[in-house]
């Protein structure tokens, strides 16, 4: 993997070349998860990388970054120094300071298996939960980690963390152990410690992701048909799960909350929001289905993994019956990454756009965006490349009805003729008209003038 492949890329490359023994999936899936901005459980014993994990993520994100030990952190760690004036008028109000989480945009609530019961361990539960602080809204917090030892660890002090508490959750993750890792793995770790990789290259900055998360996120929650099918899949799967005839010991009465049933639902629209990111959707539907099952539903409420799988049978046909109605879709799309450029311009300007997915259009979208670096990018002699992939992309865009933003690509343009002129020497002239934006077209110059 390159870090020059994109902004997704990029920040997982920066992930694992500093993280060593972290599961790919799992990777995506906190990326994923940060991005929505979830409440995500990190469970392993000291020195596997929980703290590290959470300052590369707020490094990513350019956030202020908070942790706190709930083991020994207290109110006037977390929330301030209490406001003598304002407590004899009967406000309760702090002195805030450098520490405080008022304006903490990444929080990390470390120990939480050592989180006192009730007076200030409250404080923390209030954090996770509401997102509020004695009730006062953190407006900037986007994301909260938490960490714990395993249960079935004998740290002194510790206590399992209580049911109630992990329901308040969206993903719960198993970091690896040293037992998990290759000879390699493990040289790596050493390696890393000893000559950390460096930080010459910027590091990842996702503003942008950030944003285009959130667009693809909303119109993939507006996809009534992919949010019934993820709903009945999930319907199902908790369904089978509670009627299970073979129980394993242990898990005869796994209890599943309303709120974990729904966080599922929503852990999966953020990581298909990923796959649209990348391209993909239908192909990922299942995958992605079932690993938002097992780190939002299945550790979290102790379902066995004989039980759990044994739930997905059923909940899978769900799954591939969406899969099947849109693999047409998905295989009109196949010649457009194959081949030369040229040969992916001629397939784009044959499509037929009609009835095209929510999640194939977002690909398309992808793959007109790929297609435009590689024609810029191009030492082709076929000089007219340029006007025939512009005469395509408006079209296109209009006919599947897509509200996507041109700016990208707009941008792009508008660097080329700045930097570099000659690219647009052998250009052909392209007459302005309904289907086709060029720069000096009328249609170009309208919204090109509205673009920030």
């Amino acid at each position: 993997m390159s870090p020059d492949d994109g902004v997704l890329e990029d920040v997982l490359y920066y992930l694992k070349a500093r993280l060593v023994g972290f599961l790919d999936e799992h990777l995506v899936a906190i990326l994923a998860g940060t991005l929505g901005g979830r409440a995500i459980f990190l469970v392993g014993c000291h020195g596997l990388g929980k703290t590290r994990l959470c300052e590369l993520m707020a490094r990513i994100h350019r956030g202020t970054f908070r942790k706190y030990d709930c083991a020994v952190d207290d109110i006037t760690i977390v929330a301030g120094i209490p406001d003598a004036s304002a407590l004899s008028r009967g406000e309760l109000k702090f002195a805030r300071h450098s520490r405080s989480a008022h304006d903490a945009e990444i929080l990390f609530l470390d120990e939480l298996s050592r989180l006192p019961r009730g007076g200030d361990g409250s404080l923390f539960l209030e954090l996770v939960d509401t997102r509020s602080l004695f009730g006062e809204k953190l407006d900037k917090l986007k994301v909260i980690f938490s960490a714990a030892n395993p249960a079935t660890s004998n740290y002194r002090g510790t206590t399992p963390v209580d049911d109630g508490q992990l329901d308040r959750f969206d993903l719960l993750i198993n970091l690896p152990t040293p037992s998990d890792l290759t000879k390699g793995e493990l040289a790596r770790v050493a390696k890393i410690n000893l000559a950390p990789p460096s930080d010459d290259f910027d590091v990842p900055h996702i503003d942008e992701l950030r944003e285009a998360f959130a667009i693809r996120r909303d119109q993939l929650v507006r996809d009534a048909e992919l949010v019934d099918t993820v709903s009945a899949w999930c319907a199902e799967l908790v369904s089978a799960v509670r009627h299970d005839s073979n129980k394993e010991d242990g898990d005869a009465h796994p209890y599943i909350s309303l709120r974990a049933i729904a966080r599922c639902v929503a852990v999966v629209i953020d990581f298909l929001t990923v796959d649209c990111l990348n391209g993909r959707l239908v192909q990922n539907l299942v995958e992605r289905c079932e690993l938002a099952g097992r780190l939002s539903l299945m550790m979290k409420c102790h379902i066995g993994e004989e039980t759990f799988e044994n739930g997905l049978l059923g909940a899978r046909q769900i799954l591939r019956a969406y899969q099947n109605a849109h693999e047409y879709d998905f295989d009109r799309l196949h010649d457009l990454t194959v081949g030369s450029i040229e040969k992916r311009i001629a397939s784009l300007e044959a499509l037929d756009v009609a009835g095209l997915s929510p999640g194939d259009t977002f690909r398309l979208e992808t793959m007109l965006n790929q297609m435009t670096t590689e024609v810029f990018d191009s030492d082709s002699d076929l000089p007219n490349l340029p006007s025939r992939l512009w005469q395509a992309i408006p079209g296109i865009f209009r006919e599947t009805r897509h509200a996507v933003e041109l700016k990208v690509f707009r941008d792009r343009v508008d660097h080329v003729i700045t930097s570099d002129a000659k690219s647009f020497e052998n250009l052909e002239p392209v007459v302005a008209n309904d289907n086709c934006w060029t720069p000096d077209s009328p249609q170009w110059m309208s919204n090109h003038d509205g673009a920030s």
